[in-house]
């Protein structure tokens, strides 16, 4: 199972952009071997797949079925059934995060793909590079979410700082 070897921080330096967690498998991760949960709301059914610390997840929506180009996909549920759905979108973790509070996702990139890790992945791996990080709300967006930021080591602030409010300081 797929879990994170090396993380580092791509600051984002010269745009407004925040930073990318940027992260080596110890395996690369492969969708066909994910078993997914799934959740329907108001909006249609999102699913989230995990293993190790690689997380995948996407939302299906009814009448919005252009995501991926409006590829079929095959969702593999942890109880053996397959749920086909036309079109799902990629989502996003502050999304994951309110469906899933105890398993929390965090994006993160690797070569030229992007995707997700489990919060407790990334956190162990920072742990282990020396990383610091907080846990932040944006200041403009209550509704967002709690998010991971990598705080600067000369002054042990986010980058964007006036954005946030910390929440709690993890590593």
């Amino acid at each position: 199972m797929p879990n994170i070897k090396s993380i580092r921080i791509d600051w984002m330096e010269g745009c407004g952009n925040d930073p990318r967690f940027v992260v080596e498998w110890d395996e690369e991760p492969a969708l066909d071997t994910l078993r997914y949960q799934s959740r329907k709301t108001q909006h249609g059914v999102t699913y989230l797949g995990l293993a190790g610390e690689y997380a995948n997840f996407a939302h299906w929506s009814p009448g919005n079925e252009t995501g991926y180009g409006g590829k079929l996909c095959e969702f593999k549920l942890e109880d053996g059934e397959v749920d086909k759905r036309k079109g799902p979108w990629s989502s996003n973790s502050d999304w994951i995060n309110q469906l899933w509070p105890l398993t929390r996702v965090v994006e993160v990139t690797w070569g030229y793909t992007s995707g997700a890790a489990t919060e407790a992945g990334v956190i162990r791996a920072c742990r282990e590079a020396g990383i610091p990080l907080v846990r932040v709300q944006l200041t403009n967006h209550l509704d967002s979410g709690m998010q991971l930021q990598p705080l600067r080591a000369e002054s042990f602030l986010p980058k964007n700082a006036d954005e946030y409010a910390v929440i709690e300081r993890l590593v």
